[in-house]
């Protein structure tokens, strides 16, 4: 959900270690120093753009009228998507997933020669399985995109009752698993700017987000 300034590609997060301490981090899938040309976008703290995700998530689900007008945005989000080019779609995501397969080699190749360790190797490999979901579900998209915006046009009341009845009221009191899974009922990005962040997507404004 939150995407590279530099170069657009998705970020994922890395965890190091320090000791005993856990430090979390989004880093760019492209920033590989083995690569030329790769995306040298440094690494984000996790904490800023987790809060600020959340400040503004929390702030949609308590709002019916905003989850209304959300929801008929994303509605015509997906008939305007419709219309498009599947086919251009396709070869964008193809072209990612050999990207990935390309990426999966090189570590193996670096981590054969020693230039990694196997820590190392299993962190890349791990975010880089997390690009491929992706790709593949993006891939998948087209065929599903007209039943999914009938059944949004059919039921869209039903699912605000649903989305704003279905948060428990100790809503400001969520574990992280509870707020990733409202995430995914609430198509959106977040990017980080100067001076803060901007959250894009149906349910969201254009401004950016204060740090």
């Amino acid at each position: 959900m939150i995407r590279c300034p530099s170069c657009g590609a998705a970020m994922s997060l890395h965890t190091a270690t320090r000791g005993e301490k856990l430090y979390h981090y989004y880093r760019c899938h492209r920033s590989v120093d083995y690569r030329r040309n790769s995306c040298k976008q440094r690494m984000e703290r996790a904490q800023k753009p987790e809060e600020a995700m959340w400040e503004f998530v929390s702030g949609v689900l308590k709002d019916t009228e905003r989850i209304r007008v959300g929801m008929d945005v994303l509605i015509e989000q997906k008939r305007a998507a419709m219309h498009g080019d599947p086919k251009r779609e396709e070869r964008a995501w193809l072209e990612q997933l050999s990207e990935v397969n390309q990426e999966r080699r090189s570590y193996q190749r670096l981590a054969v020669k020693g230039h990694m360790t196997d820590e190392e190797l299993d962190d890349a490999l791990l975010e880089l399985e997390e690009v491929r979901k992706t790709a593949e579900r993006e891939l998948d998209a087209p065929r599903h995109r007209q039943v999914e915006t009938e059944a949004l046009e059919r039921d869209r009341e039903a699912l605000v009752v649903s989305w704003t009845t279905a948060v428990p009221d100790g809503l400001d009191h969520l574990t992280p698993e509870e707020r990733n899974e409202i995430y995914h009922r609430l198509p959106m990005e977040i990017k980080l700017k100067v001076g803060g962040y901007e959250i894009t997507g149906p349910f969201c404004t254009s401004e950016p987000l204060p740090s």
